[in-house]
């Protein structure tokens, strides 16, 4: 079942990464060192931002770091893997960074309001 999702997961997120527009891998740690327009996803890999993702960063099993100018302008998606925030300065991630303990809590505030209710989620 994991090997189902893996597959699923990379052929997903390789179709719209275009070399020239963004990045994928697996199994391969990356750093990125020059500005990239389109997202990142990385599966079984660290990622390391020197440089702007200006699209979104989606990590399965791996790690982002960020370096001094390295900076996301979208969304992150980490799953099995950690956000290792930079020491001087916030978080330079201009979208939300979900985690499955994010994601879980959001799950269980919708489960707590009924459907009819203002502000629930269909």
């Amino acid at each position: 079942m994991k090997n189902l999702f893996f597959a699923l997961l990379v052929m997903l997120a390789a179709a719209p990464a275009r070399a020239e527009t963004g990045l994928a891998t697996g199994g391969r740690d990356v750093v990125i060192t020059r500005e990239v327009k389109g997202r990142v996803v990385a599966v079984a890999s660290d990622i390391r931002l020197e440089a702007l993702v200006a699209g979104d960063v989606v990590v399965w099993g791996g790690d982002l770091s960020f370096g001094p100018s390295g900076s996301v302008g979208g969304n992150v998606w980490i799953l099995w893997g950690e956000v290792l925030a930079p020491r001087d300065r916030p978080l330079p991630v201009a979208g939300s960074v979900s985690t499955p303990g994010s994601l879980l809590r959001l799950y269980l505030s919708e489960m707590e309001k009924a459907p009819w209710d203002e502000g629930a989620r269909a």
